[in-house]
């Protein structure tokens, strides 16, 4: 079973087709835009660690209730939240050469 979280982006960076990297449990897929070819999303993906934490359920339209139950693994998606920082930040870096070389 796997868990993922996703984040829009709006980025000048230009990746061209989009890039994906595995690492370990986790998958990292960068996409990008279709007509300019700059990043636009970031999706993380991983194997969960216990499959019986992960429910959905949606409350039956004739209940006449709204809403939806549902839990996961806080644990991980705090975890895959802290990588889509460290993406955050690494681009970040990346497209600001002024702040590379202050850095030097």
């Amino acid at each position: 079973m796997k868990f993922g979280v996703v984040c829009d982006v709006d980025s000048k960076i230009f990746l061209g087709g989009g890039s994906t990297l595995e690492q370990g449990r986790k998958t990292f897929i960068l996409y990008a835009h279709h007509e300019t070819g700059f990043l636009n999303q970031v999706r993380v993906i991983s194997e969960v660690g216990d499959p019986t934490q992960y429910f959905l359920y949606k409350v039956p339209p004739q209940e006449r209730k709204f809403g939806e139950n549902f839990n996961y693994e806080v644990s991980l998606k705090d975890e895959m939240i802290g990588d889509l920082q460290l993406i955050e930040s690494i681009l970040a870096l990346m497209g600001n050469p002024n702040l590379l070389a202050l850095m030097g």
